[in-house]
């Protein structure tokens, strides 16, 4: 779905640096929904997923991680190289990390190391801590590993993730599951971690707009970078530092990534361009074509989400009656009183010739007998809709009849009834009684 970051251009902007801060050699975690956060931003009620490792930080260590507040990464597979956040730790060093999840759904965790640099997570014996059980959401929970005693200095790959309603003792480091996220660091051991990049990355947009309107997405940097990398949904790519999206639609909302080229490790910030609804609209007309210059009934078709109307004829109903001699088009708008639909319609006209092209509201229906026994006599100079009910308002049959039909009533039992004709605003209503 909204596949934000791609391994192709991880692997471009790091060819010819060191092995460590490459993705390739390790085993995707793929999640079946992706992003993990859809239906809105990262922890907000709006998104009806939000299963993300939203904290992650460590303490115990000669130089620690602090990620907070990270939300939905929103890349390909819910997965993510933290090339920038690093672990420095000594042999026999106890390391707590301090996780916390998104807002809604209760994940488990697991914890992975590859401390014999095989590019394999060994699983369970590079399982270095996991949770027992599932962790509520949106809580701080502690888990911790220690680094063996004998463990050589280098730079070894950690991978950090969480799977919804999952116990972290039974998550795998590769397999797939429905929700959850992925999150990879460094560990480095015995030997320096490279300071944080001096670039300062802020993404920012214009958004909540409505459809059809441009989003401007803007990426903020401080320091020396050399590139931009934007990915969206729908497939959206950009190398230029602000981009414009035009004409947005729904489909096009969710978080867009801009990768900022510095050094030998990417940095990465992200921005929601939210995509306010619509209201819905469609039209019908009482009679397409009609007779030229004879009224006819334009309608906002029900199940529609707008709370006002505007024609182009001055109606601000959810009608408008209209006498076109030629063919003409009308506009209306539909507000919900955030955002505007508007439509044309286009009525078409025929010259009429006989009794056929009548409206309904001259068909002049009459019945007979009335009161009845098995059959009612239909005369009419139209066809007509009409709908039979009884008392208390139940539908018993609704039908089409001509100029000379018969409507058999056997079925019916005696009482009073009423025969409705309707069209657009016309309505006509007659009394009928069975002996």
């Amino acid at each position: 779905m909204k596949k934000l970051f791609t391994l192709s251009f991880v692997l471009m902007i790091l060819n010819g640096f060191a092995q460590t801060n490459n993705p390739a050699p390790y085993c995707s975690p793929n999640y079946l929904m992706v992003p993990c956060n859809q239906g809105g931003p990262s922890n907000s009620p709006n998104a009806y997923v939000n299963d993300n490792i939203n904290d992650f930080s460590t303490s115990g260590a000669v130089v620690n991680i602090s990620n907070i507040n990270s939300g939905c990464n929103g890349m390909a597979n819910n997965y993510i190289y933290y090339c920038n956040h690093n672990l420095q730790v000594s042999p026999a060093n106890t390391v707590v990390c301090t996780i916390k999840c998104g807002i809604n759904f209760a994940q488990g965790i697991a914890i992975f190391i590859d401390w014999n640099q095989d590019n394999v997570f060994q699983n369970p014996s590079e399982k270095v801590s996991a949770t027992s059980g599932v962790p509520p959401a949106n809580t701080s929970f502690t888990v911790s590993f220690v680094v063996p005693f004998s463990q050589a200095n280098g730079v070894y790959r950690m991978r950090v993730r969480s799977v919804y309603s999952t116990p972290g003792t039974v998550i795998h480091p590769c397999n797939n599951y429905s929700y959850g996220e992925c999150e990879d660091y460094n560990v480095y051991v015995g030997i320096t971690a490279p300071a944080p990049s001096t670039v300062i990355t802020n993404a920012t947009n214009n958004s909540p707009v409505c459809p059809g309107q441009n989003v401007n997405l803007q990426a903020t940097t401080s320091g020396s970078t050399t590139g931009y990398n934007w990915t969206g949904p729908m497939s959206y790519t950009s190398n230029i530092q602000n981009p414009t999206l035009t004409s947005v639609t729904s489909s096009m909302a969710g978080t867009y990534y801009v990768a900022v080229t510095s050094g030998t490790c990417p940095l990465l910030a992200g921005t929601y361009v939210w995509v306010k609804q619509a209201p819905s609209l469609t039209v019908t007309s009482g009679a397409n074509p009609s007779c030229s210059g004879v009224a006819v009934t334009l309608s906002v078709a029900a199940g529609g989400t707008a709370s006002s109307y505007t024609w182009s004829t001055g109606s601000n109903s959810v009608t408008t009656q209209v006498s076109p001699t030629v063919n003409t088009t009308y506009t209306i708008s539909a507000s919900n009183n955030t955002c505007v639909t508007t439509m044309a319609y286009t009525q078409s006209v025929t010259i009429c010739s006989g009794l056929d092209n009548l409206p309904v509201s001259e068909a002049n229906l009459s019945l007979y007998p009335n009161p009845f026994k098995n059959q009612i006599r239909i005369s009419t100079k139209v066809k007509v809709q009409i709908a039979v009910h009884d008392v208390l308002g139940k539908l018993i049959m609704e039908k089409v009849v001509s100029d000379g039909d018969v409507i058999n009533t056997e079925e019916l039992t005696p009482g009073t009834y009423f025969l409705i004709i309707k069209e657009g605003d016309y309505r006509k209503s007659i009394r009928i009684i069975k002996n």
